[in-house]
């Protein structure tokens, strides 16, 4: 993205030795709770629709684990398996 900027810079004709002293003195990388601003608005940026789609997937791979299990006891792990990460998904 830096790089970009620099760009854009050079080509509206700012004046380099100005750009670098102007990105010296208002460096923004170390800003006070940056990173949680931008992992938020990633977050943020997913639709409902894309959200559904990646549950439906989930459902439906857990779902073809248990067709394809021949143990009962292993079918019931599956289930409490799929639930478990099922609310672990619902909580965040």
């Amino acid at each position: 993205m830096s790089d970009e900027i620099d760009r854009d810079a050079e080509l509206v004709g700012i004046n380099t030795e100005t750009w670098r002293k102007f990105k010296q003195m208002y460096k923004q990388d170390d800003l006070p709770g940056m990173l949680e601003a931008e992992a938020r608005a990633r977050e943020d940026s997913i639709d409902a629709e894309a959200h559904e789609r990646r549950r439906a997937a989930l459902f439906r791979r857990w779902f073809g684990y248990y067709l394809k299990c021949k143990d009962q006891k292993k079918k019931i792990d599956i289930i409490k398996q799929y639930n478990a990460v099922c609310m672990m998904r619902a909580r965040q």
